[in-house]
């Protein structure tokens, strides 16, 4: 019954379908076209946290939110932008601070090999001067602390901050004679420092490179220093030029951990060794805004970009507060679901229409095989003319619905067909002998049940059904 109209809601169906998608597609490629022109390249990092602004408390409670991000140490960033779900921020220059930002805090744990009695110039002359350097000259964000090894690690100064009352004067090394337990010892070192809160955190370790502990791989201390995040850099001393081989491991330690190499075998300690050790992995900073605009679970991106145009991306995702009123909701809601209301009134418009055509389409079905009205010949032997379509043609050719045998009537003599209105209106075609309704001749009008009507010399009587 209704094939044609099934398929026409169908069509509509997929016509708001596919307006759907493309409201979709739109964005997608809206947002590619968007995207910065700059090659990704490296890795970055970033976490974030709301910070209270003043005493205030509930809805006009002022925050801030501040985010602390770290690179690559060979990434030199020449610009630095801030996204929230793919919506650019503007910063302010005075919220971008470069490490160590204030209470940031960077973890040095020094460990000295004391295992070999023939280092003894090494030990007490070599050693002070690489811990003078690294704090003599107090730096407040630095937690220092010093540790020496052979068959165990031995705690000489605990981590602690370097304030002017940290007692560092009385540091001393001595060369004990022991076996060398290097490995072992960096393991046990990486332990302690993990647990230290600190924003960076960096193993230091002063050696030969001559490890005698063959339970312990360098590969597992390399493990070891990822899973905790801590590069290890090192300082290798050889006491004659025909141990240097052996400062080799030290060299594939620091590079496999992200660490720096450093050969002190000449006995002197260059002045600017501590931003040496520290310009690696004091990288990055910390910036802060206002994230008053911006509600729920959003993604946090830091993009930085270098001179030559290549770009890393540091990217998380932080619940921002919903401090909105009801009228602010439901704006935003508006704002974010537009396209899904506009398709659900393109579906809806397409359903209602496709309704519409199909109940048109099944009343014209119904009524095309129906027996609506006729005409009844008045010559006594009441010919009847049924009328089954909502359009017909009278006359005396074949090819007409209603064919009358008689020379005076026109080959397409009238047309009857059904109006709007549900009634029947009968036209004549221009006809030679013309077309009469209750004795008038007409050029078209509307048939009442009972109407005479007169095509040439054929009387007929029109009767309407329903």
């Amino acid at each position: 019954m209704g094939s044609n109209a099934t398929l026409t809601m169908g069509g509509i169906t997929r016509v708001a379908l596919a307006f759907t998608v493309m409201v979709c597609v739109c964005f997608c490629v809206r947002a590619q076209a968007e995207s910065s022109e700059v090659s990704q390249s490296g890795v970055a990092e970033i976490s974030c946290r709301l910070e209270s602004l003043g005493s205030t408390t509930g809805r006009d409670a002022k925050t801030s939110v501040v985010c602390d991000y770290r690179h690559e140490p060979t990434f030199i960033p020449g610009q630095l932008a801030l996204e929230v779900a793919g919506t650019k921020v503007k910063l302010l220059r005075e919220n971008i601070k470069r490490y160590p930002a204030e209470g940031q805090k960077t973890a040095l744990l020094a460990i000295f090999d004391v295992s070999d009695p023939r280092r003894g110039e090494t030990t007490k002359l070599v050693y002070p001067k690489i811990v003078e350097a690294l704090v003599g000259q107090r730096p407040a964000h630095l937690v220092f602390g010093v540790a020496t090894f052979a068959q165990s690690l031995d705690t000489v100064f605990p981590l602690q901050p370097i304030t002017p009352a940290a007692k560092l004067d009385g540091i001393t090394f001595s060369a004990t004679g022991a076996a060398t337990e290097l490995n072992r010892a960096t393991l046990a070192a990486l332990k302690k420092l993990s647990s230290e809160k600190a924003d960076r955190r960096v193993l230091l370790v002063v050696s030969d490179g001559k490890a005698e502990d063959t339970a312990y791989k360098l590969a597992d201390v390399v493990a070891e220093a990822k899973k905790f995040r801590i590069p290890i850099a090192t300082v290798g001393i050889s006491e004659r030029p025909s141990e240097t081989p052996s400062l080799q491991s030290l060299r594939l330690l620091a590079d496999q951990s992200g660490g720096a190499f450093f050969d002190f075998s000449g006995k002197e300690v260059p002045a600017d060794f501590r931003s040496r050790l520290l310009s690696p992995i004091e990288v990055g900073g910390r910036l802060s805004f206002d994230g008053s605009d911006f509600f729920g679970k959003r993604s946090i991106s830091v993009i930085l970009t270098s001179a030559e145009k290549k770009a890393i991306t540091a990217k998380t995702e932080f619940n921002f507060p919903d401090t909105r009123g009801w009228q602010a909701k439901i704006k935003d809601f508006a704002i974010i679901y537009w396209w899904i209301f506009v398709s659900a009134v393109a579906v809806l418009a397409g359903v209602i229409w496709g309704a519409v055509r199909y109940r048109r389409t099944r009343r014209e079905r119904s009524l095309q095989n129906r027996l609506v009205a006729e005409f009844r010949a008045l010559d006594g032997n009441e010919t009847r003319y049924e009328v089954r379509k909502s359009a017909v043609t009278i006359g005396r050719a074949m090819q007409n619905d209603i064919v009358i045998t008689n020379q005076s009537v026109s080959g397409r003599h009238a047309e009857l067909h059904r109006t709007r209105e549900g009634g029947f209106r009968l036209s004549d075609l221009g006809s030679t002998n013309g077309t009469l309704v209750n004795e008038t001749r007409i050029t078209a009008v509307d048939l009442k049940d009972g109407d005479l009507v007169q095509l040439a010399e054929i009387r007929l009587q029109f009767k309407l059904f329903d």
